[in-house]
C-alpha cells in the first residue's frame, strides 16, 4: 500500500504561478516548484534583469565597431551567459535582439573581419560556405603554406610541378625525394591541392 506522503497534491508554483502535481514527500524536499529552472532562478539568483538590459553595458560603442567587452572563447568571438547555464555567441545576441531570431543553420559572417565586433549593421546572415568564400577573397583562409599542417610552401610545390623527373620516375619515388606522401604529390600534380598556385 502507498505511502500517505505520497498522494498526489496541487500546488501553485511560487515563481511563474504555474499550476502543477507533486506529492507532499517532494514538498516535505524542497520540490515546491513547477521545474528545475523556475527553482534555480528563485533559490538562487535574484529575478533576472532583461537580457537586453544585461547584454548592451558589456558593449563598447563607438564610430566603428562595437567591441564585446566581456568573456571571450578560445577563437576570440564573445561569449554571453544567456541564462540557466546556456551561453551563445555575442555578435548572434546582438544579432537576434536586433533583428530577430535566425534561421536553424545560419551563420553570422562579420563585414569587419573582428571576431569581438557586435555590431548588428556589420554582421551578414549565410552559410559556411559563404562564410569560406569570403575568407578566400579577403586572404584570410588558410589553404597552401598559410595553413597550420603545411610542410610544404608555394616554391617547393612549385619545384615539385616542374620537376624534369614527373613521368619519368614513379610518384613514389619523387614523394620520396620531397619527403612527403605518393599521395601528396598526386594531389599536387593533378591540382586537386595547392589549386592557389
Amino acid at each position: 500500500m502507498p505511502r500517505s506522503d505520497y498522494k498526489p497534491v496541487i500546488l501553485v508554483c511560487p515563481n511563474c504561478g504555474k499550476v502543477f502535481e507533486t506529492t507532499e514527500y517532494r514538498i516535505r524536499y524542497g520540490k515546491k516548484y513547477c521545474s528545475r529552472e523556475c527553482g534555480y532562478t528563485r533559490e538562487h539568483h535574484a529575478p533576472q534583469r532583461p537580457l537586453e538590459d544585461r547584454f548592451w553595458e558589456k558593449v563598447q560603442k563607438s564610430n566603428d565597431c562595437w567591441l564585446w567587452a566581456s568573456a571571450i572563447n578560445n577563437k576570440g568571438y564573445g561569449d554571453f551567459h544567456i541564462g540557466y547555464g546556456k551561453h551563445k555567441l555575442a555578435h548572434r545576441v546582438a544579432y537576434e535582439l536586433t533583428y530577430g531570431d535566425l534561421p536553424p543553420n545560419t551563420i553570422l559572417r562579420h563585414t569587419c573581419d573582428n571576431p569581438k565586433c557586435v555590431r548588428p549593421d556589420h554582421l551578414i546572415p549565410g552559410t559556411m560556405t559563404d562564410n569560406q568564400h569570403d575568407m578566400a577573397i579577403k586572404g584570410r583562409s588558410c589553404h597552401g603554406s598559410k595553413s597550420y599542417f603545411a610542410k610544404l610552401n608555394e616554391t617547393t610545390v612549385l619545384a615539385i610541378r616542374s620537376d624534369p623527373d614527373i613521368g619519368i620516375l614513379p610518384q613514389w619515388r619523387i614523394a620520396e625525394k620531397y619527403g612527403i606522401s605518393r599521395a601528396t604529390i598526386s594531389n599536387i600534380l593533378t591540382r586537386h591541392t595547392w589549386t592557389h598556385i
